[in-house]
């Protein structure tokens, strides 16, 4: 399936990608997992940043940033994981007979990330948050083209991912462990071309996540790259 949609307003936090000479340090290697110190502008309040683990703090400040640099329709926020470690947490201390934090409890669901960024920035916005493997980046993007059909001008996606605690990263295959975000506004119009394809047999999972590898070709500004998830490969082509 092929579809032609805009993408502007690239946004990524993660290790080493701070700054401009590590970001086209790694933009021209071959793509690999971003390592280095982690390094990001600080918009969330504090009030609401400490509530947030790692990784969905990154989520936020990258949408934070979005909808102060402009209009926005809606948000889409993707994660493998998203909560999990705060409610491996959660029943541990059950577990051991320990009282539990209220704030451990309210920030333990998926959507918890892009609640806190409506509420921080009191944006009456609609919003989704979707967890679908490997593949959820490109679960993101289909749910933002169909925004779009349905009317939308401009939707702000996100994917991110905390670092898992060892009780849950025990049953996965090896992976990244460390927290990271990338967000895009896909709009309705523009002069990119997507290939979706969903034929995938899940046996292999990428070494790299895929929001990471759209950035990294994004940002490399090549013709045309791919990103894999475990049941999806996206090709994208500019113009």
């Amino acid at each position: 399936m092929k579809t032609v949609l805009g993408l502007s307003g690239l946004s990524v936090i993660a290790p080493g990608l701070g700054n401009e000479p590590g970001r086209m340090a790694w933009v021209r290697s071959p793509l690999a997992v971003p390592v280095g110190d982690l390094q990001f502008e600080k918009k969330l309040p504090m009030m609401v940043a400490r509530r947030m683990a790692p990784g969905s703090r990154l989520a936020a400040e990258i949408a934070v940033a979005a909808l102060e640099a402009g209009h926005v329709d809606a948000l889409i926020f993707t994660s493998r994981h998203g909560e999990s470690p705060r409610g491996e947490k959660l029943l541990s201390l059950i577990a051991e007979a320990q009282p539990l934090s209220p704030t451990d409890f309210m920030m333990s669901v998926h959507n918890a990330a892009v609640g806190m960024v409506t509420i921080a920035k009191r944006q009456h916005l609609p919003t989704s948050s979707i967890s679908s493997g490997a593949d959820s980046f490109h679960a993101g993007v289909v749910e933002a083209l169909g925004m779009l059909m349905d009317g939308f001008e401009r939707v702000l996606l996100v994917d991110f991912e905390n670092a898992l605690p060892p009780m849950i990263k025990a049953g996965f295959e090896p992976m990244p462990d460390f927290a990271y975000a990338v967000g895009v506004v896909i709009e309705k119009t523009g002069d990119w071309t997507l290939s979706m394809d969903w034929t995938g047999s899940a046996t292999q999972e990428p070494a790299v996540p895929s929001s990471l590898g759209f950035a990294h070709g994004f940002l490399g500004e090549a013709s045309a790259f791919t990103t894999h998830g475990a049941m999806s490969s996206f090709t994208w082509r500019r113009g």
